[in-house]
């Protein structure tokens, strides 16, 4: 008598083949809802941002001009909880000065405050790039500054008004793993 396997052999072979077409199937799947998954994710990050900037800006539109450092402090909070950083602030930086300084700004409990240092001199050529309208970032992973004046270790530089004479922007600051 034929054993199963000669006597079914297209059988098995046909189920074999189709359990195979399912696995593969069901295994696109999830991968196609993983990505469905995190493009919703990264949709919503993006309207709650857009959502944020739009309040930030109605709220700043009619502010009364005594009142407008105030406001602008507020709406850099709003900034810093929201994207869960370290440090928001408003900069200027001068062609002939070292430093970065904040103008307004907004920080965690890392003890930054108005006035402090965005950059320091030892980031080379931050100035020109700036001047050129190019969004700087830097990554940086040396030592912590002093508990008076703390180092982030990542800041993002977006310029915002560039003439000869200087270049205002708005920093981002965090310490990766640290922040919020």
């Amino acid at each position: 008598a034929p054993g199963l396997w000669e006597s079914h052999r297209r059988l098995i072979v046909g189920v074999g083949g189709i359990l195979t077409l399912l696995v593969a199937a069901v295994l696109a799947l999830l991968v196609h809802r993983a990505g469905r998954r995190r493009s919703i994710r990264e949709l919503s990050e993006q309207l709650r941002f857009e959502r944020l900037v739009s309040e930030i800006s109605a709220t700043l539109i009619d502010v009364d001009p005594e009142q407008v450092n105030g406001a602008v402090e507020r709406a850099l909070r709003r900034v810093l909880e929201e994207m869960r950083l370290d440090r928001c602030a408003l900069f200027v930086c001068l062609p002939g000065e070292a430093e970065s300084r904040s103008t307004h700004e907004a920080a965690g409990s890392a003890g930054f405050r108005r006035g402090s240092a965005i950059l320091t001199p030892d980031v080379p050529q931050v100035f020109e790039r700036l001047c050129e309208g190019e969004t700087v970032t830097i990554d940086d992973a040396g030592p912590a500054g002093s508990p008076a004046e703390p180092r982030p270790r990542s800041t993002l530089l977006i310029p915002v008004t560039v003439s000869e004479r200087r270049v205002q922007g708005i920093a981002f600051q965090a310490t990766p793993g640290e922040s919020g």
